[in-house]
């Protein structure tokens, strides 16, 4: 669902990510905006671990 959610306004999801890295490498990190780096590295864990809750 969180997924759906970023893909919805327009946000990378994890698997988006690792289909740039694995097209074309380390220089995805550039590719990236810095509200996709919130989404990635806080948004979508602290998603996660709320809905486990």
């Amino acid at each position: 669902m969180a997924n759906a959610v970023a893909i919805k306004i327009g946000l990378k999801s994890w698997y988006d990510f690792i289909q740039l890295l694995s097209d074309i490498g380390l220089s995805v990190f550039r590719e990236l905006n810095l509200r996709d780096y919130f989404w990635l590295f806080l948004g979508y864990p602290l998603t996660l671990g709320l809905g486990y809750l």
